[in-house]
């Protein structure tokens, strides 16, 4: 039982303590809205650029939903910077600066290990084609 409090409930009650609310409800709007504008960017870059090719139309949306991952990023590295030094209080909107310097780390930090990801399976894939050169499917 002592784990299910530990990380489970204490977890929750966090974001809805009364002094956390209106924090915690600004960056589910935000969240909402950065879901919003990703659907609207994927729909505009879809329609608009079907001459461009798939990576192009990858890239324009990427850095487009970037703009808004930035803060969002941001302030969750904050919450955990601020957990981590056992802050009892979730971090005010307000601090821009400092919102968007640890979104910037945190998406620095976000391309890093999809990078290492991708190479550790750009690995096996050409692993498995040098081993298996003839597929069973052709």
């Amino acid at each position: 039982m002592d784990f299910i409090k530990t990380y489970l409930l204490e977890p929750l009650k966090y974001p809805l303590k009364k002094e956390n609310f209106i924090k915690t409800f600004i960056g589910c709007i935000l969240l909402f809205l950065s879901y919003i504008f990703q659907t609207f960017i994927l729909i505009i870059v879809s329609g608009f650029f079907m001459i461009m090719d798939g990576f192009t139309q990858m890239m324009i949306w990427y850095f487009a939903v970037l703009l808004i991952a930035i803060p969002i990023y941001g302030y969750f590295g904050l919450v955990i910077k601020e957990t981590i030094e056992e802050k009892s209080s979730m971090p005010k909107w307000g601090n821009l600066k400092e919102i968007l310097l640890s979104g910037i780390k945190v998406n620095f930090l976000i391309i890093f290990l999809e990078s290492i990801c991708l190479l550790f399976f750009g690995f096996f894939v050409i692993l498995y084609e040098v081993s298996f050169p003839i597929h069973p499917y052709m």
